[in-house]
């Protein structure tokens, strides 16, 4: 595995409380610190594709919100046609993400009672 050299500003007793645990541990600060960085990008990767896929549920959701209120305004519209396969808005599985169901559901909620 190849490394590069790091070098960054600390405040000195957070240094010498880290070099003390460390030492305590029987650990490097190499070590301590290269699994401090591999834990931080696994959690901010979740966190990161969690939000993205809410941004791309929201979006899909907007996009057949917006598809239903222009049939509604064009009495020539063929009601039954679908956009992404969802038939209406409470079509949607918010239980698939049921961590966000509430943000969703507002959001959702908050663009159908809108005048468009």
């Amino acid at each position: 595995m190849e490394t590069t050299l790091i070098n960054f500003n600390l405040p000195t007793d957070l240094k010498d409380s880290f070099d003390e645990v460390c030492r305590m541990s029987g650990r490097t600060r190499t070590s301590v610190l290269v699994e401090l960085i591999t834990t931080y990008i696994i959690d901010q990767s979740a966190i990161l594709e969690d939000r993205r896929s809410r941004l791309y549920l929201a979006g899909r959701a907007i996009g057949t919100i917006r598809h239903f209120r222009e049939q509604e305004s064009s009495p020539a519209a063929d009601t039954d046609e679908t956009v992404i396969g969802v038939h209406s808005p409470s079509d949607f599985d918010f239980d698939a993400y049921d961590e966000d169901e509430g943000d969703v559901r507002l959001a959702v909620d908050a663009i159908l009672h809108r005048d468009w």
